[in-house]
């Protein structure tokens, strides 16, 4: 296991570049450049007509999706193991290790202080330990929610109280205000489950605090850690200082969130943004009444649809478009389609252990509705393909197309996007267990080179 950096991501290209193994790397023209002027690149390995893309990156906390692909590369290039037939004259892949450079930047130069000098195995205990706060902050999340019950009191609550610390008394303050009666026995309930799970220190006086655990590993996090090595640097980390330093109202982002850094400098989640996700989160606001929409589980404090960590859809809230880093991507995707080059292409996130693969359901959508099945239909071959060898659940069709995945599946046959690690906690967490890592490299190594078959079998087919 190795902590990567956008430096070290960069040696390890220019490595596998000069390398004259079996299956040579090849540098491609940059996708684009990102807002701060930062390649988004492009390799190739193979030199066959058909195009698989094959990309990491999207969001800065998904460390491990750069690692894999780098590993993906390597071993590719190499010829080694299931990867010795890779047959170069029927596959060109095309390798996008990291869409969202900035994202990347800027979490992993604010988290080297902190993880830069550790041994392996000091590395290993560091990230389990973070795992382990990330999945309080989410428990203490969903215990209280299931407390509370009602979907109503549940938004109530966490409206009051997602930016206080928060007591008995303030439970029971609130429950009264709500015209709950008899409730102090089960907040005693709440209260000490959240001490068994050891969230509270004690049952004397418990106190659940608002700066969340994963978050209180970082007591110095600064984007002042961002070094200026050029002016791209520089720019990225005024950006930075400037969304960071934002007052909304009396909220700004606490200064650990920038370990939860998703989004691009501009502050965009290239994830969320899509003109048909724009819709949607307009349509949101104004159900909330325009008051500011934040994170659940242990974003709950987070702030989202703003520029920020989280990110929103659009930098403009007037009119939709897409950040440099997706146009870079469609206009790739949709040229290889153009020239019948295409075949697929994978997005790797980080953690979730479960692949999306189906397009909207077309069943809900009738002018389409043949040419989604077809869609349907390939992407099911791939992601059964890819789930005998990983165990990684199917997720079922999606009730919008909030994703931009989401909506170049409705577009393109054969796009997946798989997250890797069943270990959850981004971006430390699926390096809390070595055991567990190894496992998630290997088999995903395994599972890709079983969607190289699949294709070659569908083409054979056809």
């Amino acid at each position: 296991m190795d902590f990567i950096t956008y430096d070290k991501l960069s040696e390890y290209l220019d490595a596998l570049v000069k390398a004259k193994n079996k299956n040579p790397v090849i540098k491609r023209k940059d996708l684009c450049l990102s807002p701060c002027g930062f390649p988004v690149t492009h390799y190739t390995i193979g030199n066959g007509p058909k195009h698989l893309t094959v990309m990491a990156g999207t969001h800065g906390t998904e460390i491990i999706g750069v690692d894999f692909i780098l590993k993906l590369m390597k071993v590719i290039s190499e010829g080694k193991g299931v990867y010795k037939d890779f047959d170069s004259n029927k596959f060109t892949l095309d390798f996008i290790p990291c869409q969202n450079p900035e994202g990347f930047i800027i979490v992993t130069e604010v988290l080297k202080p902190y993880v830069s000098q550790l041994t392996e195995k000091e590395f290993e205990t560091f990230s389990r330990n973070y795992y382990l706060n990330y999945c309080k902050d989410d428990r203490v999340y969903l215990e209280i929610n299931k407390f509370l019950e009602d979907k109503d009191i549940i938004d109530k609550f966490w409206d009051e109280y997602r930016l206080k610390d928060i007591t008995k008394d303030d439970v029971f303050n609130f429950l009264t205000s709500c015209h709950k009666e008899n409730v102090k026995p089960k907040i005693s309930e709440l209260f000490q489950t959240l001490y068994e799970l050891k969230i509270i220190d004690n049952l004397d006086n418990p106190v659940i605090y608002k700066e969340k655990f994963h978050h209180q590993m970082f007591k110095n996090l600064s984007y002042q850690n961002i070094e200026e090595k050029d002016k791209r640097y520089t720019l990225l980390k005024n950006k930075v200082k400037n969304i960071m330093e934002t007052k909304y109202e009396s909220y700004t982002f606490p200064k650990a969130s920038l370990i939860d850094w998703r989004a691009n400098s501009n502050g965009v989640d290239l994830n969320k943004n899509n003109p048909n996700n724009f819709k949607i989160k307009e349509e949101e606001k104004r159900k909330k009444g325009f008051k500011p929409l934040f994170g659940t589980m242990r974003f709950v404090n987070l702030m989202r649809e703003v520029k920020g960590p989280q990110g929103k859809v659009s930098v403009s809230d007037q009119k939709f478009t897409f950040e440099n880093e997706n146009t870079g991507l469609l206009k790739h995707l949709l040229n290889l389609n153009k020239e019948e080059k295409y075949v697929g292409a994978i997005s790797y996130h980080g953690t979730g252990g479960v692949i999306y693969s189906r397009p909207k359901n077309p069943l809900e959508v009738k002018k389409q509705k043949e040419a989604l099945r077809t869609i349907d239909k390939y992407n099911e071959l791939l992601a059964i393909s890819y789930q005998n060898i990983t165990e990684y659940k199917i997720m079922p069709y999606p009730k919008q197309l909030t994703g931009t995945g989401d909506m170049i599946r409705m577009l393109l046959p054969g796009f997946l996007l798989i997250e890797l690690s069943k270990m959850g906690g981004n971006p430390l967490g699926p390096y809390g267990d070595k055991q567990n890592y190894q496992k998630v490299i290997n088999d995903n190594l395994l599972a890709f080179n079983e969607i190289l078959k699949a294709i070659k079998n569908e083409i054979a087919v056809k």
